[in-house]
């Protein structure tokens, strides 16, 4: 029996020692690299920019900058959605995949049909009626952004 109590009280000791020396959260360097570079952390904005970044829904571009003023493209939106789609299983980074998927769920996609039209930018209406098709809801432009 004290063998056994040796063995819990050195495994606890290792235990310890490790969640000391090698720390499981994000570490300064980390953190730091996510400060975004082109807002100024006063804007408004900064707050939910940072949020998508921390969350892994988008990424910096070079030189940390998150490029506020860049137009999306209708399948840079739908990896948007897709990451925050608790459904959706499959690589955000197949964009055959994303229209496949979101095809058979009639969302009102452009580029479903005509690939060349997956690059072209979305308005703000087309993101409303995507993301109100995505709650299941069938909206005209209007009627989702009121939505």
């Amino acid at each position: 029996m004290s063998k056994t109590k040796k063995l819990m009280a050195m495994l606890l000791c290792c235990l310890l020692v490790f969640s000391v020396v090698f720390p499981f959260g994000a570490t300064e360097t980390e953190a730091a690299s996510k400060q975004i570079s082109d807002i100024s952390k006063k804007n408004s904005k900064y707050k939910a920019a940072k949020w998508t970044i921390d969350n892994d829904y988008l990424q910096l571009y070079k030189g940390n900058k998150f490029q506020s003023g860049t137009l999306v493209m209708e399948w840079q939106m739908l990896q948007f959605l897709a990451k925050m789609d608790k459904n959706y299983h499959f690589s955000t980074n197949d964009k055959d995949m994303l229209y496949e998927y979101y095809g058979d769920l009639n969302i009102p996609l452009y580029g479903v049909n005509n690939k060349s039209k997956r690059n072209a930018n979305i308005s703000r209406g087309h993101f409303a009626r995507l993301y109100a098709a995505v709650n299941g809801l069938d909206l005209s432009e209007i009627q989702a952004v009121r939505y």
